[in-house]
């Protein structure tokens, strides 16, 4: 009777030993479906308490996970658990899918640069079947221009080739190691930007960009010793899509404490904007979420400031799913530029396990603006993968007759003339006056006294 009683035992071993082990899968498998599901309700609270902001960040993460950990349940055939996670995983892909879905706005938009393009061509190829030159652009001003003293502003003057072609800002990390300087340097180099905002700029990154020379001019820089150091450079181009026409420095929250920011009012054409750029501080302890919130109030306070159209863009350091950042585009009324292009994750840039990576740089703008392109550019080294962001006026600028062309080139033509002789004319006073006064100093120089004669003086001793 033992030796039976000790088999069923041993019979029934496996069985209580493989239920246990199910029950640890299953335990394993809620706390993996729990833990997200939970920080999914967690982060819309992020007004309340800063831990839970951050947790907003990390959606398409629980998404993932999520959706696995109830297709695992559903193996297991554990159907009640796994439907119980539905309700996280819509939550959470209600607010990452909206991101792929373009507007009516940048359709619009796009339909119409991709007719003129179309258009341009044709008339390309009609010329060149026609035996006919391209239209030839305006050589003699760029002579005129690259022989003048003061380039910059006969640059700023040519600003009659309205076109519709977009604008493109890159926003661009220049924290980087030696290995990676030289591929940044590439970036910049390339000059297909319009404007670069470049992030964490020390002296030595100014330095290193002022003696390359690059197709850039550095309006305004601030370069610190940490990650918050900011620089804006614009394209030098002939003739020239944008100029800016004023530049500063501000502080977002009015105390030592806050990060750089750039301002910049930027001509396109016949129209403008405002741009600002920014770092803001990191929101991953009691004191830095404080000053996030401050900073996130001083973007607001300025935006509404403006009268021109807006473009905000730079390290936001938080996703377009935070609390805050909802609410700083809800105060402002301002477009976020990911809309219709997806997540495009730009930190940290891991270069090789992109699952991780979160979208933490941003380009946001008014109404009067529209998104055309997006995307990123290669890194290496760089914590934040490069945006590059293309806007576009949703209502065409007009573009001015040939006759009102050549009539506004010709008019550039004769007032630089003008200024050139006015130069020419003062370097001839200024000569004038100075050898006026040196001839005014020499008289008032008294006569050198005769010297005494020798003999004479001998004679009257006699």
């Amino acid at each position: 009777m033992r030796d039976d009683a000790q088999q069923l035992d041993l019979e029934a071993a496996p069985p209580r030993l493989y239920r246990s082990r199910h029950r640890k899968a299953a335990l394993l498998l809620l706390i993996s479906g729990g833990v997200p599901a939970l920080a999914t309700f967690l982060g819309f609270l992020g007004l309340l308490w800063w831990p839970f902001d951050i947790l907003a960040n990390y959606r398409p993460q629980y998404a993932l996970i999520l959706v696995g950990v109830m297709l695992a349940l559903f193996v297991t055939k554990r159907f009640l658990w796994g439907l119980l996670l539905l309700l996280p995983i819509a939550l959470n892909v209600v607010l990452i899918i909206p991101l792929y879905i373009p507007t009516d706005q940048q359709i619009k938009v796009q339909e119409r640069m991709l007719l003129e393009e179309q258009t341009k061509q044709a008339k390309q190829a009609q010329a060149i079947a026609n035996g006919e030159e391209p239209e030839p652009r305006n050589t003699n001003m760029a002579q005129i221009i690259r022989y003048d003293e003061d380039a910059k502003v006969m640059r700023d003057g040519l600003m009659w080739h309205v076109s519709d072609e977009p604008l493109m800002i890159m926003n661009l990390d220049m924290n980087v190691a030696e290995r990676g300087s030289e591929h940044v340097m590439n970036l910049i180099n390339d000059g297909q930007a319009d404007i670069i905002l470049a992030q964490s700029i020390t002296e030595a990154t100014l330095k290193q960009l002022s003696m390359h020379g690059t197709p850039y001019r550095i309006h305004n820089s601030m370069p610190q010793d940490d990650d918050y150091g900011i620089a804006m450079l614009s394209r030098v181009s002939l003739p020239p899509k944008i100029r800016i026409t004023a530049s500063g420095t501000i502080s977002l929250t009015q105390d030592k404490l806050s990060t750089p920011a750039i301002t910049a009012t930027v001509q396109w054409y016949d129209r403008q904007f405002q741009l600002l750029m920014v770092h803001l501080p990191g929101p991953w302890s009691p004191n830095g979420a404080q000053q996030y919130k401050k900073h996130i109030e001083g973007i607001v306070q300025w935006v509404n400031e403006q009268d021109d159209p807006v473009v905000v863009m730079g390290n936001f350091n938080a996703t377009p799913w935070s609390a805050h950042f909802s609410d700083l585009l809800q105060k402002t009324g301002l477009n976020n530029s990911q809309i219709g292009f997806g997540i495009q994750a730009t930190w940290p840039a891991s270069g090789g396990f992109p699952i991780g990576e979160i979208p933490v740089d941003h380009c946001l703008h008014s109404e009067q603006l529209v998104t055309v392109e997006r995307g990123m550019a290669q890194t290496n080294g760089a914590d934040h993968r490069p945006l590059i962001v293309k806007l576009n006026w949703l209502i065409p600028q007009e573009k001015p007759t040939k006759q009102e062309q050549a009539q506004e080139e010709q008019a550039l033509i004769d007032a630089m003339k003008q200024k050139r002789q006015d130069q020419l004319d003062k370097t001839a006073d200024t000569k004038k006056k100075k050898a006026s006064a040196e001839k005014k100093t020499e008289k008032k120089k008294p006569a050198p006294k005769p010297k005494a004669d020798a003999t004479k003086t001998d004679t009257s001793t006699k």
